[in-house]
């Protein structure tokens, strides 16, 4: 079994175990509530520091558990916060826009679902493959297929990469 924090390497025949990260005990919660409390004060900062722009701020809302907690957030900390999010009319089976509309509806953010079909990805499907080389393809893919979904919107939060 190998433990958190370790790797195995073999290298010509011989394995070697080795540490790579030990968690520090002494910044470790001891209860369930100090824990909790810090992931929040945490995820609370994270999200401050990455609104800190000269463009307006949106967020994409894919319903989610991350970009939920991320829109949350955002949206305590704004008057207006704008989400945006996909939904699929060719696949109901993929199609969760109606938990990111529950989300905006709790958050009261101004939110926009953008409905799309299989004609809409083959019709942009090369612009699109542009889009998938960096290291944040969901907002770049996103952004493509909804063209842009409004030009004013300079930034967008969103909960890949999971802050």
């Amino acid at each position: 079994k190998l433990e958190p924090g370790c790797l195995i390497e073999w290298n010509k025949g011989e394995i070697n175990h080795k540490v790579y990260y030990r968690v520090n005990s002494d910044v470790v919660p001891t209860s369930y509530t100090e824990a909790t409390s810090e992931v929040r004060r945490l995820l609370v900062k994270s999200v401050k520091q990455r609104m800190i722009s000269d463009v307006p701020l949106g967020a994409f809302l894919s319903g989610g558990v991350d970009s939920s907690i991320v829109s949350a957030i955002a949206a305590k900390e704004t008057k207006h916060l704008k989400t945006f999010s996909l939904g699929f009319k060719s696949n109901k089976l993929f199609d969760e826009s109606a938990y990111a509309e529950e989300v905006a509806r709790h958050i009261k953010s101004d939110h926009q679902t953008f409905m799309l079909g299989n004609d809409d990805f083959l019709e942009h499907f090369d612009e699109c493959l542009n889009y998938l080389e960096g290291s944040i393809i969901l907002e770049r893919s996103l952004r493509c297929l909804s063209h842009n979904s409004d030009s004013k919107q300079g930034y967008r939060l969103n909960g890949e990469l999971a802050i």
